[in-house]
């Protein structure tokens, strides 16, 4: 295992890297995290949209999921590029969550709640 010393050395010989804190990621949402599945996803649903004709009506809704863990967690430090925007770290899911919905559409009107 490699200790402090060839982790110092390594720093040094490579500035482009430096510890991040990163950000846990479920795994079956890492898998689905791809540009292939995204892709394929809104080719659907633009299918979906045209059989329907909704393409362009304004009033369609879109509903935005938040998930507020319950619990404290501490982020774990990794070995990123330093430019990098965000840094997922792949994790199991742990502690409970409370789900919050917003519902709006693109001419600015939201529902108040969800039936």
């Amino acid at each position: 295992m490699a200790g402090r010393y060839w982790l110092n050395g390594f720093m040094q010989r490579n500035p482009q890297i430096r510890p991040r804190k990163a950000q846990n990621l479920n795994p079956a949402r890492a898998q689905k995290l791809n540009k292939f599945i995204v892709n394929d996803n809104f080719i659907k649903l633009e299918e979906i949209m045209r059989a329907m004709n909704i393409i362009d009506k304004p009033e369609r809704n879109n509903i935005d999921e938040k998930d507020c863990r319950l619990c404290l967690h501490h982020q774990q430090k990794v070995l990123a590029r330093k430019d990098a925007q965000r840094v997922h770290l792949v994790a199991n899911e742990h502690g409970q969550n409370v789900s919050i919905v917003v519902c709006g559409n693109a001419i600015g009107t939201a529902r108040r709640y969800l039936q």
